[in-house]
């Protein structure tokens, strides 16, 4: 099967950046913890940041995947060998 390398590489990238720019927009937008405990609203401040983290390692994941593919490695999309039987009947 033909891939295009290029467009998988590329897209590996900006899942990179789907992950840069999340973890760019929780630091941004959250409080920081110490007014978050201030207020009260720790346990809302650690769910956000432990969907914020999962966000980022899961894209990092599927850029690790779609950089492998791309590459052109066979073990990162390994394809079950049909073996003829070893006692045809005649």
């Amino acid at each position: 099967m033909k891939r295009n390398t290029l467009a998988w590489i590329l897209s590996a990238v900006a899942m990179v950046g789907v992950a840069a720019v999340t973890y760019w927009l929780g630091h941004t937008l959250l409080p920081p913890r110490a007014t978050a405990v201030t207020v009260g609203t720790i346990v809302p401040w650690y769910l956000t940041w432990g969907m914020i983290w999962m966000t980022v390692v899961i894209s990092l994941i599927i850029a690790a995947n779609m950089f492998l593919v791309g590459s052109g490695n066979e073990s990162s999309h390994p394809v079950p060998a049909i073996l003829p039987p070893s006692n045809p009947r005649p």
